[in-house]
């Protein structure tokens, strides 16, 4: 082979071995290890997070880019030999063939077998000049990593922590986003806002490097660590010397670079983590509704149900109706007493007159009894304390109940504080074309279809189908998306902080704990769950 073919495959090869160890460190170890961890804490969640798709194509890119990387390295080498052009995409073109080959070479009686052994008796035979090679900047990275974890990690944190001493707890600053929205009239920061602030910032930066750059960091030593194992082996097969001191240099030249790129995003991130903390990290967007009134806490359907649920702060309670046979709304479930109290018959063959003075035993098992109730009297709970999601049920889902009720509540002046939902599509349509000032919801559960499209204001998804495209595709459609019935603690931690409008739940007890938990951690806290929730998708433990 000539000087001049060699020459041109050692600066090949120059180029190519930084960027395959680059790719195969950076994209595969490092998202491989956040994908892990999220799993391995989100089992449960794994399907109720807009993260899932996007979690489930990096599985499939890592995946990806793994057996590419593997396969790729069969052709490499020869494509160099033979003097082929190469680099790192028409290796990931190549490497099914390189997988091929590796098929081939277990059929040809365990070739790659042999390749093998021979490869680690070189390295065994040599293994006292490869220590003496390799021990220098093995000793400097393994201090490097104990000193970027003293500063990146320990120390920061023992700053904040006497800094978060000497700061209010639960402070809160003015939202920017409501002062861009008035165009900062009357806008200001007093010197407390401003100290908090910075530590806002601080804790910000702190979060993002202790959990994330020292993993890449990490990531860079190892890759630094591959790419001189790899010269020496090189040299111990060919006898040339593959990679100079200069070569060296531009390695760790590459590594500043990059350092500094993401320093330069950490520290854009901080500085906006710090500044929209409050719209960010602090408050809730969802509303919550109690179920059957007032969820496991009181009598399902009961008046005592509205009042605990104005106590827990919801913003509304979901009853359900049906239409007696002489045209009277009662409020009830099933499509009978039979389950409450034992009296059997289907509601819409009753009169009003045979129910209205039998007794239901609460069924929180207090021992107290309750009498059947009308709408009306939902009505005249809710009055001013919060909003009614009245839910057509049964055979009386139709367009009489959804007039009747209209009339009721018209009469009254209550539109604003009901929403009228159901399963039943025709009849929200009807209320909805009919009576467009009242709010209507679709209630779905198994697929999503083409439902978004239809002309009710919301669609209230089963909790199983709470994913990212079904959230995505219905607010994109203008529509405003609940959920139902949440009632694991986890899935109302991340209910709480999506973009999901309402979320029905009995236990509004529990929504009141998990917030109260949430509210008990410091700034700090608050900065570095929001950004773990982010990048992994769960809590962080």
């Amino acid at each position: 082979m000539s000087l001049k073919k060699k020459d041109e495959q050692k600066g090949i090869l120059k180029k190519e071995v930084w960027t395959y160890a680059t790719f195969a460190c950076l994209f595969v170890f490092l998202p491989g290890l956040f994908l892990i961890r999220w799993i391995s804490q989100n089992v449960e969640a794994l399907f109720h997070t807009w993260k899932t798709p996007f979690i489930i194509a990096a599985g499939l890119l890592i995946i990806l880019l793994f057996v590419t990387e593997f396969g790729a390295k069969f052709t490499f080498a020869r494509d160099l030999i033979n003097g082929r052009k190469t680099n790192f995409f028409i290796g990931m073109r190549n490497s099914f063939c390189g997988i091929w080959r590796l098929q081939v070479s277990f059929m040809k009686g365990g070739a790659f077998y042999v390749q093998i052994r021979k490869g680690i008796g070189l390295l065994w035979k040599n293994k006292k000049n490869i220590w003496l090679k390799i021990r220098s900047p093995f000793l400097i990275l393994f201090f490097a990593e104990i000193a970027a974890y003293l500063l990146i990690i320990f120390l920061p944190e023992q700053f904040l922590k006497i800094w978060e001493a000497f700061l209010p707890f639960g402070y809160h600053t003015p939202s920017i986003v409501e002062a861009i929205r008035n165009q900062f009239a009357g806008f200001y920061l007093t010197e407390t806002d401003l100290w908090i602030l910075l530590y806002r910032i601080a804790s910000s930066v702190c979060s993002l490097f202790g959990d994330y750059l020292f993993y890449v960091l990490f990531c860079f030593g190892i890759t630094y660590l591959v790419w001189k194992f790899a010269s020496i082996f090189r040299t111990l097969q060919t006898g040339e010397e593959r990679i100079t001191q200069r070569e060296d240099n531009r390695f760790f030249r590459s590594g500043y670079t990059f350092s500094f790129l993401i320093l330069a995003l950490v520290i854009s991130v901080a500085v906006f983590m710090g500044i929209f903390f409050e719209d960010i990290a602090n408050g809730y967007r969802t509303g919550i509704v109690a179920h059957r009134a007032g969820g496991v806490l009181a009598s399902e359907n009961s008046l005592e149900g509205v009042d605990v649920a104005v106590d827990f702060g919801c913003i509304g309670s979901e009853i359900d109706v049906h239409r007696t046979m002489d045209g009277v709304y009662v409020i009830n479930h099933d499509a009978s007493f039979e389950r409450l109290n034992g009296e059997k018959g289907n509601i819409t063959t009753l009169t009003w007159d045979e129910m209205r003075n039998w007794l239901i035993p609460d069924t929180t098992g207090n021992g107290k009894m309750h009498r059947v109730l009308r709408i009306e009297d939902m009505l005249e709970a809710v009055k001013g304390k919060e909003k009614l999601f009245i839910e057509l049920k049964g055979e009386s889902a139709d367009e009489r109940t959804v007039d009747d009720l209209m009339k009721i509540i018209g009469e009254r002046g209550e539109v604003e504080e009901v929403v009228l939902i159901s399963f039943r599509k025709e009849a929200i349509e009807y209320a909805e074309e009919h009576y467009p000032n009242v709010d209507t919801g679709l209630l779905l559960r198994g697929t999503l279809g083409g439902q978004y499209n239809g002309i009710y204001d919301m669609i209230l998804l089963e909790e199983s189908m709470a994913n990212f495209y079904n959230i995505n595709q219905i607010q994109t459609a203008g529509k405003r998306v609940g959920v139902w019935t949440v009632n694991d603690p986890r899935m109302i931690s991340i209910i709480l902080r999506s973009n999901v409008d309402y979320m029905i739940t009995d236990r509004p007890d529990l929504v009141e704990k998990v917030k109260k938990k949430e509210d008990e951690r410091t700034d700090r806290e608050k900065i570095r769950d929001t950004y773990y929730r982010f990048f992994i998708g769960g809590d962080y433990e």
